[in-house]
């Protein structure tokens, strides 16, 4: 039990704390010489603060992510749990330097979705009520979506003319209407003129 004042005597003890100005003196207590000698005082800033420091988390550590390359912009980071902690701080940057919150949650990884082609760098804090870890590790992985091929088209095939049953080839007709400073036309089949 502390005293503000005066002096407490352990009985039968081998301890005296003697509490003088605010300092604090043991003094060993030999039954055979009557109480010993003073020990070097030691400091203290407030004796009777029970406070304990505030005790942060240890930095988190980002996982390796894959696949590195990243096919379709969607990236998944996770980390790890220090003792202590109560939630997470994200942190994404894009260009190696500039880091921006990303996402704040008690969860132990985050899926970053939409991302363009480029390279990204992530990095994590912990938190509890007391305050902040230091930063976590960084880890870098590069969106490369491959561009989608056009769909081949299908060379259409000029349909084959059925002969008549007699087998005479069937004769087709073109009208062709001349107009104004119009001498005259070329008619092609396929890429071959077969009628001037």
């Amino acid at each position: 039990m502390k005293t503000k004042k005066g002096i407490m005597f352990v009985v039968g003890g081998v301890l005296v704390v003697l509490l003088l100005f605010g300092i604090y003196y043991p003094l060993a207590l030999d039954p055979g010489n009557g109480g010993g000698g003073t020990l070097p005082p030691f400091d203290d800033p407030d004796p009777f603060d029970d406070t304990d420091p505030p005790i942060v988390p240890d930095p988190p550590t980002i996982n390796q992510i894959c696949p590195d390359p990243d096919p379709d912009g969607s990236i998944t980071v996770s980390w790890t749990e220090p003792v202590g902690t109560i939630g997470f701080t994200l942190y994404r940057s894009k260009d190696g330097s500039v880091y921006n919150p990303l996402i704040q949650t008690s969860l132990k990884q985050y899926t970053d979705k939409n991302l363009d082609n480029g390279d990204y760098s992530y990095k994590v804090k912990a938190y509890n009520f007391d305050g902040d870890s230091d930063y976590s590790n960084i880890v870098s992985v590069t969106v490369d979506i491959p561009q989608a091929e056009p769909p081949e088209l299908p060379i259409p095939t000029e349909p084959e003319l059925e002969p008549e049953p007699n087998g005479i080839p069937p004769v087709y007709y073109l009208l062709l209407i001349g107009g104004l400073g119009i001498g005259s036309f070329l008619v092609y089949k396929k890429t071959r003129e077969i009628k001037k």
